[in-house]
């Protein structure tokens, strides 16, 4: 394994502030697509900052910041879990230019729920 690239790597990210950056854009969205109240069941978890160099759409290489976007849902004393309802992911150049961002929602996802079993309307 080669420390000093993964080094290089982790230190360009932290310089740059991807998962900073990813995450306020993400939310960003969220204000746009979702209501106070639905963005207060939402919980965004850190999945990635990854390298690619090689990609059948862009030809150029990239740096990927990815997080999913949960619902927590739970019971009346603690919190029960949460399921993924979506991801974000932010797309920059070496430099740490932004080139592109992805944000999508499961059409299909639920907010409000108390449990896992009970849903109480899609998130729209």
């Amino acid at each position: 394994m080669n420390l000093e690239l993964i080094n290089t790597l982790r230190q360009m990210a932290e310089t740059q502030d991807l998962k900073h950056r990813a995450e306020q854009t993400c939310r960003q969205w969220l204000a746009k697509e979702c209501t106070e109240e639905q963005r207060g069941e939402l919980q965004l978890v850190f999945r990635r900052c990854a390298l690619v160099f090689e990609h059948r759409i862009l030809p150029e290489v990239f740096l990927e910041t990815a997080f999913d976007i949960c619902v927590v849902f739970s019971t009346n004393l603690h919190i029960a879990g949460m399921e993924k309802i979506g991801s974000y992911r932010l797309i920059t150049d070496l430099d740490g230019r932004a080139l592109d961002d992805y944000f999508e929602l499961d059409p299909r996802a639920q907010l409000e729920r108390n449990s896992p079993g009970e849903s109480h309307g899609p998130l729209e």
